[in-house]
Protein backbone atom coordinates (compact mmCIF):
# COMPACT_ATOMS: atom_id res chain seq x y z
CA UNK A 1 0.00 0.00 0.00
CA UNK A 2 2.89 2.34 0.87
CA UNK A 3 4.52 1.62 -2.21
CA UNK A 4 1.54 2.52 -4.56
CA UNK A 5 1.10 5.58 -2.39
CA UNK A 6 5.01 6.38 -3.06
CA UNK A 7 4.15 5.88 -7.01
CA UNK A 8 1.32 7.59 -7.30
CA UNK A 9 3.11 10.22 -5.50
CA UNK A 10 6.12 9.86 -7.99
CA UNK A 11 4.02 10.08 -11.17
CA UNK A 12 1.87 13.18 -9.85
CA UNK A 13 5.13 15.08 -9.84
CA UNK A 14 6.17 14.05 -13.34
CA UNK A 15 2.66 15.51 -14.40
CA UNK A 16 2.82 18.24 -12.60
CA UNK A 17 6.83 18.64 -13.99
CA UNK A 18 5.37 18.08 -17.49
CA UNK A 19 2.29 20.93 -17.22
CA UNK A 20 4.74 23.41 -15.63
CA UNK A 21 7.16 22.96 -18.56
CA UNK A 22 5.06 23.11 -21.53
CA UNK A 23 3.24 26.18 -20.13
CA UNK A 24 6.67 27.83 -19.53
CA UNK A 25 7.96 26.79 -22.70
CA UNK A 26 4.44 27.96 -24.30
CA UNK A 27 4.93 31.45 -22.80
CA UNK A 28 8.82 31.76 -23.22
CA UNK A 29 7.62 30.74 -27.12
CA UNK A 30 5.28 34.16 -26.93
CA UNK A 31 7.62 36.34 -25.87
CA UNK A 32 10.33 34.59 -28.18
CA UNK A 33 8.08 35.27 -31.09
CA UNK A 34 6.58 38.46 -30.34
CA UNK A 35 10.03 40.29 -29.29
CA UNK A 36 12.82 39.08 -30.94
CA UNK A 37 13.41 40.01 -35.12
CA UNK A 38 12.45 37.00 -37.10
CA UNK A 39 16.29 36.84 -38.73
CA UNK A 40 17.30 35.67 -34.70
CA UNK A 41 14.57 33.73 -34.78
CA UNK A 42 16.08 29.98 -36.51
CA UNK A 43 13.62 27.79 -34.70
CA UNK A 44 10.63 30.23 -34.92
CA UNK A 45 9.49 31.75 -38.30
CA UNK A 46 6.24 33.36 -37.88
CA UNK A 47 6.17 34.78 -41.03
CA UNK A 48 2.67 36.98 -40.81
CA UNK A 49 3.32 40.32 -42.74
CA UNK A 50 6.13 39.18 -43.91
CA UNK A 51 6.92 38.92 -47.75
CA UNK A 52 4.24 37.42 -50.09
CA UNK A 53 0.68 38.52 -49.07
CA UNK A 54 0.10 35.09 -47.91
CA UNK A 55 -2.69 36.14 -45.72
CA UNK A 56 -4.22 38.39 -47.64
CA UNK A 57 -3.97 35.69 -50.61
CA UNK A 58 -6.12 32.96 -48.55
CA UNK A 59 -8.72 35.70 -47.21
CA UNK A 60 -9.28 36.56 -50.74
CA UNK A 61 -9.97 32.52 -51.64
CA UNK A 62 -11.81 32.37 -48.98
CA UNK A 63 -14.86 34.69 -51.36
CA UNK A 64 -13.79 33.40 -54.39
CA UNK A 65 -15.97 31.12 -57.20
CA UNK A 66 -15.79 29.52 -59.65
CA UNK A 67 -12.75 30.00 -61.53
CA UNK A 68 -11.71 29.21 -65.66
CA UNK A 69 -7.96 28.50 -64.35
CA UNK A 70 -6.32 27.98 -61.15
CA UNK A 71 -2.96 28.32 -60.63
CA UNK A 72 -1.21 26.39 -57.92
CA UNK A 73 2.52 26.47 -56.95
CA UNK A 74 4.97 28.77 -55.20
CA UNK A 75 6.00 32.37 -55.47
CA UNK A 76 6.52 31.81 -59.58
CA UNK A 77 2.74 31.67 -59.61
CA UNK A 78 1.85 34.72 -57.50
CA UNK A 79 4.69 37.06 -58.94
CA UNK A 80 3.80 35.13 -62.39
CA UNK A 81 0.67 35.02 -63.49
CA UNK A 82 -1.18 38.33 -63.35
CA UNK A 83 -5.30 38.19 -63.61
CA UNK A 84 -5.62 41.51 -65.45
CA UNK A 85 -3.69 40.22 -68.46
CA UNK A 86 -5.62 36.61 -68.92
CA UNK A 87 -8.85 38.73 -68.11
CA UNK A 88 -7.81 41.03 -70.95
CA UNK A 89 -8.80 37.10 -72.54
CA UNK A 90 -12.02 36.55 -71.16
CA UNK A 91 -10.71 34.09 -68.52
CA UNK A 92 -11.13 34.77 -65.02
CA UNK A 93 -7.88 32.79 -62.89
CA UNK A 94 -6.57 32.67 -59.23
CA UNK A 95 -3.03 32.39 -57.99
CA UNK A 96 -3.46 29.82 -54.88
CA UNK A 97 0.09 30.31 -54.14
CA UNK A 98 2.25 31.08 -50.96
CA UNK A 99 5.98 31.56 -50.66
CA UNK A 100 8.40 28.28 -51.45
CA UNK A 101 5.43 26.20 -51.54
CA UNK A 102 5.69 22.40 -51.68
CA UNK A 103 3.23 19.89 -53.13
CA UNK A 104 1.57 18.92 -49.37
CA UNK A 105 0.92 22.91 -48.96
CA UNK A 106 -0.20 22.60 -52.74
CA UNK A 107 -2.61 19.37 -51.98
CA UNK A 108 -3.69 21.01 -48.65
CA UNK A 109 -4.82 24.74 -50.18
CA UNK A 110 -7.07 22.04 -53.14
CA UNK A 111 -8.82 20.35 -50.79
CA UNK A 112 -10.18 23.83 -49.28
CA UNK A 113 -11.08 25.29 -52.06
CA UNK A 114 -11.56 22.99 -55.06
CA UNK A 115 -15.60 22.94 -54.34
CA UNK A 116 -15.75 27.17 -54.22
CA UNK A 117 -13.46 27.99 -56.90
CA UNK A 118 -14.71 24.93 -59.31
CA UNK A 119 -12.01 25.29 -61.49
CA UNK A 120 -12.22 24.25 -65.25
CA UNK A 121 -8.58 23.55 -65.68
CA UNK A 122 -5.59 23.34 -63.13
CA UNK A 123 -2.42 24.99 -63.98
CA UNK A 124 0.57 23.10 -61.27
CA UNK A 125 3.45 25.20 -61.23
CA UNK A 126 6.73 23.04 -60.67
CA UNK A 127 9.96 24.36 -59.67
CA UNK A 128 12.50 21.64 -59.17
CA UNK A 129 14.53 23.74 -56.90
CA UNK A 130 12.00 23.77 -54.19
CA UNK A 131 11.39 19.52 -54.52
CA UNK A 132 14.77 18.73 -53.72
CA UNK A 133 14.17 19.11 -49.89
CA UNK A 134 11.03 19.07 -47.03
CA UNK A 135 11.25 22.97 -46.81
CA UNK A 136 10.08 23.85 -43.67
CA UNK A 137 9.75 27.75 -44.44
CA UNK A 138 7.15 26.47 -47.07
CA UNK A 139 4.89 25.36 -43.96
CA UNK A 140 5.68 28.41 -41.76
CA UNK A 141 4.16 30.79 -44.24
CA UNK A 142 1.36 28.71 -44.86
CA UNK A 143 0.70 27.74 -41.12
CA UNK A 144 1.58 31.60 -39.92
CA UNK A 145 -1.35 32.97 -42.16
CA UNK A 146 -4.09 30.74 -41.37
CA UNK A 147 -5.89 30.30 -38.06
CA UNK A 148 -6.06 26.53 -35.72
CA UNK A 149 -7.35 23.11 -37.35
CA UNK A 150 -6.46 19.30 -36.77
CA UNK A 151 -5.15 19.90 -40.32
CA UNK A 152 -2.82 22.24 -39.37
CA UNK A 153 -1.57 20.64 -35.84
CA UNK A 154 -1.41 17.17 -37.94
CA UNK A 155 0.63 19.27 -40.59
CA UNK A 156 2.85 20.30 -37.63
CA UNK A 157 3.26 16.99 -35.97
CA UNK A 158 4.14 14.81 -38.52
CA UNK A 159 7.22 17.55 -40.09
CA UNK A 160 8.93 16.28 -36.87
CA UNK A 161 10.30 19.77 -37.29
CA UNK A 162 11.21 21.88 -34.24
CA UNK A 163 10.52 25.24 -36.35
CA UNK A 164 7.30 23.92 -37.54
CA UNK A 165 6.09 22.91 -34.47
CA UNK A 166 7.19 26.77 -32.54
CA UNK A 167 5.44 28.49 -36.01
CA UNK A 168 2.35 26.19 -35.22
CA UNK A 169 2.04 26.58 -31.41
CA UNK A 170 2.72 30.73 -31.96
CA UNK A 171 0.59 31.36 -34.79
CA UNK A 172 -2.18 29.54 -32.68
CA UNK A 173 -2.13 31.77 -30.08
CA UNK A 174 -1.60 34.75 -32.45
CA UNK A 175 -4.64 34.14 -34.24
CA UNK A 176 -6.34 32.71 -31.49
CA UNK A 177 -6.01 35.91 -29.44
CA UNK A 178 -8.41 38.39 -30.91
CA UNK A 179 -5.94 41.38 -31.86
CA UNK A 180 -5.59 41.22 -35.12
CA UNK A 181 -9.48 40.06 -35.92
CA UNK A 182 -9.77 43.31 -37.66
CA UNK A 183 -5.95 43.82 -39.22
CA UNK A 184 -5.84 43.88 -42.98
CA UNK A 185 -2.50 43.93 -44.42
CA UNK A 186 -1.44 46.67 -46.46
CA UNK A 187 -1.46 46.03 -50.20
CA UNK A 188 1.87 47.52 -50.72
CA UNK A 189 4.85 46.54 -49.01
CA UNK A 190 8.53 47.68 -49.60
CA UNK A 191 10.58 45.00 -50.81
CA UNK A 192 14.19 46.33 -51.54
CA UNK A 193 15.63 43.25 -52.54
CA UNK A 194 18.94 45.08 -54.19
CA UNK A 195 18.40 48.06 -52.14
CA UNK A 196 16.91 49.95 -54.63
CA UNK A 197 15.36 52.86 -52.45
CA UNK A 198 11.29 52.66 -52.76
CA UNK A 199 10.58 49.56 -54.60
CA UNK A 200 7.27 47.80 -53.46
CA UNK A 201 5.76 44.67 -53.78
CA UNK A 202 1.64 45.47 -54.32
CA UNK A 203 -0.88 43.11 -54.17
CA UNK A 204 -3.56 43.25 -56.97
CA UNK A 205 -6.22 40.76 -56.63
CA UNK A 206 -6.48 37.30 -57.53
CA UNK A 207 -3.97 36.08 -55.84
CA UNK A 208 -1.02 37.95 -57.51
CA UNK A 209 1.56 40.40 -56.61
CA UNK A 210 3.31 43.09 -58.34
CA UNK A 211 6.95 44.36 -58.23
CA UNK A 212 7.99 47.65 -58.88
CA UNK A 213 11.09 46.19 -60.10
CA UNK A 214 11.78 47.73 -63.69
CA UNK A 215 13.89 46.22 -66.65
CA UNK A 216 17.91 46.12 -66.05
CA UNK A 217 18.22 46.28 -62.80
CA UNK A 218 18.89 42.38 -62.54
CA UNK A 219 22.81 42.04 -63.06
CA UNK A 220 22.98 38.06 -63.90
CA UNK A 221 24.68 35.75 -61.16
CA UNK A 222 26.99 32.82 -62.58
CA UNK A 223 25.65 29.55 -61.11
CA UNK A 224 27.48 26.50 -60.31
CA UNK A 225 26.56 23.33 -62.03
CA UNK A 226 23.70 21.20 -60.17
CA UNK A 227 22.62 17.86 -60.39
CA UNK A 228 18.52 17.77 -58.68
CA UNK A 229 17.49 15.43 -56.76
CA UNK A 230 13.84 16.09 -55.39
CA UNK A 231 12.67 14.62 -52.10
CA UNK A 232 10.57 11.52 -51.64
CA UNK A 233 8.18 13.08 -49.77
CA UNK A 234 7.58 15.97 -52.54
CA UNK A 235 7.14 13.57 -55.17
CA UNK A 236 4.39 11.59 -53.33
CA UNK A 237 2.39 14.53 -52.08
CA UNK A 238 2.73 15.81 -55.93
CA UNK A 239 1.34 12.36 -57.22
CA UNK A 240 -1.33 12.26 -54.68
CA UNK A 241 -2.80 15.97 -55.57
CA UNK A 242 -2.53 14.80 -59.20
CA UNK A 243 -4.93 11.73 -58.24
CA UNK A 244 -7.37 13.85 -56.14
CA UNK A 245 -7.43 16.46 -59.27
CA UNK A 246 -8.54 13.46 -61.45
CA UNK A 247 -10.79 11.72 -59.16
CA UNK A 248 -12.81 15.39 -59.11
CA UNK A 249 -12.89 15.25 -63.17
CA UNK A 250 -10.72 18.65 -63.62
CA UNK A 251 -8.43 18.57 -66.58
CA UNK A 252 -4.48 19.64 -65.07
CA UNK A 253 -1.44 20.52 -66.99
CA UNK A 254 2.13 20.69 -65.68
CA UNK A 255 4.18 23.59 -66.38
CA UNK A 256 7.64 25.14 -65.10
CA UNK A 257 7.44 29.03 -65.12
CA UNK A 258 10.79 30.09 -66.85
CA UNK A 259 13.33 31.28 -65.07
CA UNK A 260 17.16 32.92 -66.21
CA UNK A 261 19.03 30.92 -68.63
CA UNK A 262 22.38 31.27 -66.28
CA UNK A 263 19.56 29.45 -63.70
CA UNK A 264 18.33 27.00 -65.75
CA UNK A 265 21.46 26.12 -68.07
CA UNK A 266 22.98 25.39 -64.60
CA UNK A 267 20.88 22.32 -63.78
CA UNK A 268 22.72 19.50 -65.61
CA UNK A 269 19.56 17.04 -65.60
CA UNK A 270 17.06 18.99 -67.37
CA UNK A 271 15.94 16.44 -69.93
CA UNK A 272 15.41 13.75 -66.96
CA UNK A 273 13.54 16.20 -65.20
CA UNK A 274 12.02 17.19 -67.74
CA UNK A 275 10.84 13.02 -68.15
CA UNK A 276 9.72 12.13 -65.13
CA UNK A 277 7.30 15.32 -65.38
CA UNK A 278 6.16 14.01 -68.36
CA UNK A 279 4.98 10.93 -66.89
CA UNK A 280 2.46 12.73 -64.69
CA UNK A 281 0.60 14.26 -67.67
CA UNK A 282 0.28 16.92 -69.80
CA UNK A 283 3.55 19.09 -69.20
CA UNK A 284 5.36 22.26 -71.08
CA UNK A 285 8.69 23.52 -69.85
CA UNK A 286 8.14 27.46 -70.81
CA UNK A 287 12.26 27.54 -70.26
CA UNK A 288 12.83 25.84 -73.55
CA UNK A 289 9.68 26.69 -75.10
CA UNK A 290 10.06 30.66 -74.66
CA UNK A 291 13.11 32.71 -75.09
CA UNK A 292 12.53 35.52 -72.57
CA UNK A 293 15.23 37.64 -72.22
CA UNK A 294 17.49 37.98 -68.55
CA UNK A 295 16.12 42.15 -69.00
CA UNK A 296 13.04 40.66 -67.90
CA UNK A 297 13.75 39.34 -64.18
CA UNK A 298 14.53 41.07 -61.34
CA UNK A 299 16.05 38.51 -59.90
CA UNK A 300 16.92 35.06 -61.45
CA UNK A 301 13.89 33.63 -61.48
CA UNK A 302 11.21 36.00 -60.97
CA UNK A 303 9.93 38.41 -63.65
CA UNK A 304 9.64 42.10 -63.60
CA UNK A 305 6.19 43.45 -64.29
CA UNK A 306 6.84 43.80 -68.15
CA UNK A 307 8.43 40.66 -67.80
CA UNK A 308 5.18 39.54 -66.07
CA UNK A 309 2.73 40.64 -69.08
CA UNK A 310 5.46 39.93 -72.00
CA UNK A 311 5.65 36.26 -70.21
CA UNK A 312 1.38 35.84 -69.67
CA UNK A 313 0.61 36.76 -73.09
CA UNK A 314 3.10 34.82 -74.42
CA UNK A 315 1.57 31.87 -72.59
CA UNK A 316 -1.76 32.37 -73.27
CA UNK A 317 -1.00 32.52 -77.70
CA UNK A 318 0.66 29.34 -77.13
CA UNK A 319 -1.35 27.56 -75.28
CA UNK A 320 -4.34 27.79 -76.87
CA UNK A 321 -2.63 25.72 -79.23
CA UNK A 322 -2.73 22.48 -76.49
CA UNK A 323 -5.96 20.07 -76.79
CA UNK A 324 -6.52 20.26 -73.00
CA UNK A 325 -5.82 23.84 -72.29
CA UNK A 326 -8.71 24.82 -75.37
CA UNK A 327 -11.88 22.18 -74.35
CA UNK A 328 -11.55 23.19 -70.65
CA UNK A 329 -11.78 26.59 -71.76
CA UNK A 330 -14.34 29.47 -73.15
CA UNK A 331 -11.75 30.66 -75.22
CA UNK A 332 -12.67 32.91 -78.21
Amino acid sequence: MFKNKQIIRFLTKIICFLGFSMVTYFLLLIIWGTFLPIFINKNLQFKFRTEGHTYTRLKEADTVKNVDILFIGSSHVFRGYDPRVFEKNNLKIFDLSSVAQTPVISKLLFEKYIHTMNPKLIILDIYPTILDMDRAEAKADYLSSTEFSMTNLKLAVQSKNILVINTFLYSTFFHSSGIFDSYKEPKKRLYDKYNLKGNYDEYIGGGFVETSYKNGNYVPEKFKSVKLGFHHSNIEELKKLITLIKEHNIKFILIQTPVTKNLFNSITNNRDIDKQFSSYGPYYNFNTILDIPTQYFYDSNHFTQEGVKLFDQEFINYMKKDSTFVSALPLH
